[in-house]
């Protein structure tokens, strides 16, 4: 919504929804001390207030916390902190015109345990995760093909880093970060995705941990083996429909997906895998059939209707094996060339160039 003037005696003011020039702040109290909040946020005309901490908005009849600012409510006041004290609190400016948010980490420390800089207290303190992640589900149980999607937030000052280890190797694979959450997120292929995964959080002031634990169920049904996988490349013209090829040998109908392998200017993707330290997006699923053509044979498709230049690369035709605990994959190349029509355009022009520099040329010998 616009800003629009408005006069009042003889000046004139422009009313518009609340805004902030900060969307995220950082404060360090001590136990045992109080601690005023102010919110960011103005506009015209002057919005009124909305506190919540963790998500829960704050009641006016909380014992230890306080709003004031006459009737807009600006500020928040806190006194006697304690550890519970630590988190999100949010603040929203509210007027007639629109919104804004506001998003204030309070972190409460014992400052016996701070570092002095000169006789003062550092604002600083250790990681702390937010409510939202202590209180999420620590144990998952799932099956095949599903996606297990963790994610892990903490807050500190300074702000610390986040890193993953499963079964206490580092892991950065289907590792993304948004929206200040760092997030696990992939498809499970087999058991092996079993195991401990631990979010750690550090800065210099300390390190926390959560660890969170994935059961992966055991197929009901009979594994398929996969005994071959045979591709083969293919090329294309430009809005030809492109279409690759994966025979696979199996005693039952085996999973297979389809991966293209991501170019260094690509950008980082939820469904990414990354095979001998090289990244691949997932396709689509609706893109690709399986047809049984023998009685151990199957051959998987992945149809591309209008082939584009930016869809020809290296593909990756990868089948699950043996209770889906190993993983067989075969690459193959989809080359698409500019369209025919372009191609004999360019030809029939290069012609003419040449005729006409060959003419010029004898015209100039003669001459």
């Amino acid at each position: 919504m616009y800003a629009r003037p408005f006069k009042h005696k003889n000046y004139f003011y422009f009313a518009g929804p609340p805004h902030t020039d900060e969307t995220e702040l950082t404060k360090v109290g001590h136990i045992g001390d109080k601690i005023k909040l102010a919110c960011p946020i103005s506009g015209n005309p002057a919005p009124m207030f909305e506190w919540s901490k963790d998500g829960t908005p704050i009641d006016f009849r909380w014992e230890r916390h306080f709003v004031s600012d006459r009737l807009h409510g600006k500020f928040l006041k806190i006194k006697h902190l304690n550890e519970d004290d630590t988190g999100i609190y949010t603040c929203k400016g509210i007027n007639g015109f629109g919104s804004s948010e506001v998003r204030i980490n309070l972190l409460v420390v014992d400052p016996r345990s701070m570092p002095d800089m000169d006789g003062v207290k550092a604002d600083v303190a250790p990681p702390v995760f937010t409510h939202q992640t202590q209180i999420s589900e620590k144990y998952y149980r799932q099956k095949l093909k599903e996606i297990f999607k963790v994610s892990c937030e903490a807050i500190g000052s300074p702000q610390p880093e986040i890193f993953w280890f499963k079964d206490g190797t580092h892991i950065d694979r289907n590792v993304h970060f948004q929206n200040g959450k760092s997030t696990v997120e992939f498809v499970i292929f087999g058991t092996a995705d079993s195991g401990s995964y631990k979010c750690s959080a550090r800065n210099l002031f300390g390190v926390v941990n959560q660890t969170f634990t994935l059961e992966v169920e055991q197929p009901s049904e009979p594994p398929a083996v996969v005994t071959e996988v045979v591709s083969e490349d293919s090329t294309v013209y430009v809005q030809e429909m492109a279409t690759l090829h994966c025979k696979v040998t199996a005693k039952a109908i085996p999973e297979i997906k389809w991966l293209k392998k991501l170019e260094p200017f690509e950008m980082e993707q939820a469904s990414t895998l990354k095979v001998q330290n090289e990244r691949y997006r997932i396709m689509d699923e609706d893109q690709t059939q399986i047809i049984k053509t023998g009685a151990k044979e199957y051959v998987n498709k992945l149809v591309i209707p209008d082939a584009t230049l930016s869809d020809g690369g290296t593909y990756i035709c990868f089948v699950t094996n043996s209770g889906f605990d190993n993983l067989i994959y075969k690459s193959l190349r989809l080359t698409v060339q500019p369209s025919k029509y372009f191609l004999l355009h360019c030809y029939q022009f290069a012609k003419s160039y040449l005729a006409k520099s060959r003419n010029i040329f004898i015209t100039n010998f003669i001459s």
